[in-house]
């Protein structure tokens, strides 16, 4: 069996006006005056008997080899023309989407570099999107290089796999991702100067803000993204399948500043921490409320905790410093501790030889004008009445915004 007897049937061509028809849209024989979209001689059209399904084709002994791949390449092209869209798979922040073109031009010569592409889309901002679609071989290394040069934005379709019928075409062109790979795109940069000038317009009176796309935000900032949103993020927007996120640029600034004001801090820190951890083996840390911003390095030996670190690390520290004196002759131990705002909330058990008859505080720790404050919330007798009340204070706090940093109520315990 030769090649020309593999080629599947051939059931669309080129009519008088050069569009693609189906057979069943033509009359018989000759008649139909259609032309084989590869050598572009008179075609038949045949109705078919039997088992033979109708299709056109060449007369007599035409050794024309490739016309259904050519017929499928046409075809594409006209769909395209037609419909005047096409499906574009993602590229980097840009969203896989369907482009809408106001014109398109087939085949016609470009001018530049003499790159002829077999589809341009023109979107009504002006942007030139190149389409070729691929029934033999892939855009070659000659045509990229070309393509780059004059920096043209070029989108590849394989229509090898697709069968020669207008309908299952047309959906695999406007509505699938598959088989298809950008070549060159530099719309997409275009795409991003777009979308920064529009936002920008909305925040044209003021300068405290930056547009940058959201995976350059989620890359490039520091700080990252948190429950994929940025920390400093003022509102998303989408333009033309690209998600931008609009940051306070002012925030982020007066946090660096924070940062680098408590430098010297986290250096005691540091240092602090090593005194009681021997090994150097310190744990993640967690940035929280700076309570002890205010105090000089000397003043975080007397602190029984210090800034950045979690709640295990507080419990951890006042556990390894051991009891410590919280009247004449007793000791405590800390059963529970939370950190609430600039202070930490801890519930303590004193010990001592003899009976005590209110063994549990629930006590706050924090820092008021530089000083540090011990100060009783409540005594207990037992265990768990004690818990009952330091449950209780944490549920106050936070349903009175006391658990807020930006709170200005002047009732706050710490």
């Amino acid at each position: 069996m030769n090649d020309k007897q593999k080629e599947p049937k051939l059931t669309y061509a080129l009519n008088e006006a050069g569009k693609m028809v189906s057979i069943d849209s033509v009359e018989t024989g000759l008649s139909c005056n259609c032309r084989c979209p590869k050598c572009k001689e008179f075609l038949i059209a045949k109705q078919g008997h039997g088992v033979r399904k109708p299709h056109f084709a060449h007369q007599g002994d035409n050794n024309c080899h490739g016309a259904y791949m050519s017929a499928l390449h046409k075809l594409a092209e006209q769909i395209i023309e037609e419909e005047k869209a096409v499906m574009a798979p993602a590229y980097k922040d840009m969203k896989a989407q369907k482009l809408s073109f106001v014109d398109t031009e087939v085949e016609r010569r470009v001018d530049r570099n003499d790159v002829q592409p077999d589809v341009v889309g023109v979107t009504h901002d002006g942007l030139r999107w190149h389409i070729e679609i691929r029934n033999t071989s892939e855009v070659d290394e000659s045509k990229k290089a070309k393509l780059l040069e004059s920096g043209l934005t070029c989108l590849e379709i394989d229509v090898r796999k697709q069968k020669l019928d207008k309908d299952l075409l047309r959906s695999f062109l406007l509505n699938s991702t598959e088989e298809r790979k950008w070549i060159n795109n530099p719309n997409y940069v275009r795409l991003i100067e777009f979308g920064e000038k529009g936002i920008s317009q909305k925040y044209q009176a003021d300068s405290s803000f930056e547009i940058k796309t959201k995976g350059a935000c989620s890359s490039q900032c520091k700080y990252g993204l948190i429950n994929g949103k940025c920390i400093y993020m003022i509102e998303s927007i989408s333009y033309k399948g690209i998600d931008f996120v609009v940051c306070d640029v002012l925030k982020r600034q007066k946090d660096e500043e924070e940062e680098s004001q408590n430098k010297t801090i986290d250096d005691a820190k540091t240092q602090h921490e090593s005194n009681y951890k021997p090994n150097g083996n310190l744990l993640k840390r967690k940035t929280i409320d700076p309570i002890s911003s205010i105090l000089e390095p000397t003043q975080l030996r007397d602190l029984p905790f210090v800034r950045c670190w979690t709640i295990e690390q507080y419990f951890e520290y006042l556990q390894l410093i051991g009891s410590f004196e919280y009247e004449e002759c007793h000791w405590v131990v800390v059963e529970k501790c939370d950190i609430f705002r600039n202070g930490i909330l801890v519930l303590l058990k004193e010990t001592s030889e003899k009976k005590i008859l209110w063994p549990y505080h629930v006590v706050t720790i924090s820092v008021i004008n530089g000083e540090i404050k011990h100060e009783k919330v409540s005594d207990h007798t037992n265990e768990a009445s004690a818990i009952k009340a330091y449950d209780e204070r944490i549920r106050f706090y936070q349903s009175n915004a006391y658990y807020s940093k930006t709170s200005d109520n002047n009732d706050l315990p710490f």
